[in-house]
């Protein structure tokens, strides 16, 4: 025979027995006078936690079904699961206060898999609303070797930097050093300098090695060492050469200059003699014959 008692009777009963389990020393559970709330001054342990009929609490002691969270003090956890379409854990939080982004792990077939991004927004006025802009940066995986970059992007989806396994790889627009004593230095020993030392000045104190050099955007020496494209060259001490010299003309200090014959109108092939005024004074013929605008004289008596 069974016998059925009246909900409200029920409930008393219940209170009456966890009042009873209170003084046993099992703690106790009271309800609250006019709610349908219940205190208890001592531990509870459960399989899962069920608010409103919804699991927010389950076995495995996840958190889950939780639309906000207020928390006034620190959030200490060994890993934070994001709600999102991936299964493992996206950011994680250590004990250490080290903060984690994890993309999905590696396959045979995706053998590269980029972590999670991390997103800025800011917002710009397009003359009738805000509008978002977004920038993100990333751990982008680009070979099994394994090798990788930390990538930073915008909008467009390409990378305007990017540091990868060697250091700084390539920037977009301009890399900006925006102090006057700026320096770029090179190796571990930090033995090659690149730096400004002035206005429009770019200086090294180290070796240079180019394969060939422009000024102005006009080759001036070229991969096989060839100087061309010269219009003048100042030399304060002497020129010391391992084989000929081929020129058009020479000047010398005191004005006077050697040019090709052919160059100030003669018919013959020469050396021609010109003084600073730019008159021709004497030649020298290929053949050997001088020919001399002025008197021969005795180098006797010439100071």
């Amino acid at each position: 025979m069974r016998l059925r008692l009246p909900p409200r009777l029920k409930r008393l009963i219940r209170e009456l027995i966890a009042e009873e389990e209170g003084r046993r020393g099992r703690g106790t559970i009271t309800k609250k006078e006019g709610h349908t709330t219940y205190v208890t001054d001592t531990d509870v342990d459960t399989p899962s936690l069920k608010i409103g009929g919804v699991e927010v609490i389950d076995s495995s002691r996840n958190i889950k079904n939780v639309e906000d969270a207020d928390i006034g003090g620190d959030l200490v956890a060994y890993q934070v699961r994001v709600p999102g379409f991936y299964a493992r854990p996206r950011a994680v939080l250590t004990p250490d206060g080290e903060v984690g982004l994890l993309g999905e792990e590696a396959t045979e077939n995706e053998p590269l898999k980029d972590s999670s991004r991390i997103y800025f927004r800011a917002d710009y006025w397009d003359g009738s609303t805000s509008r978002p802009r977004y920038a993100e940066i990333r751990h982008h995986m680009l070979s099994t070797t394994p090798t990788s970059e930390l990538a930073f992007r915008v909008p467009t989806g390409t990378n305007v930097m990017a540091i990868g396994d060697e250091g700084l790889k390539l920037w977009k627009d301009r890399l900006r050093l925006l102090s006057d004593s700026a320096k770029i230095t090179f190796g571990s020993a930090e033995d090659v300098i690149l730096y400004r030392a002035g206005a429009d000045l770019l200086k090294t104190d180290d070796d240079f090695d180019a394969r060939s050099l422009r000024i102005g955007g006009t080759e001036v020496i070229t991969s096989g060492r060839v100087i061309q494209n010269v219009w003048d060259v100042y030399v304060i001490n002497n020129v010391k050469l391992g084989g000929a010299i081929i020129h058009g003309e020479s000047i010398f200090r005191n004005g006077m200059k050697l040019v090709e014959a052919e160059k100030v109108g003669l018919k013959v092939k020469g050396i021609a003699i010109l003084n600073p005024e730019g008159e021709l004074v004497a030649v020298i013929t290929d053949k050997g014959d001088l020919l001399i605008k002025g008197r021969v004289r005795s180098l006797e008596g010439v100071d």
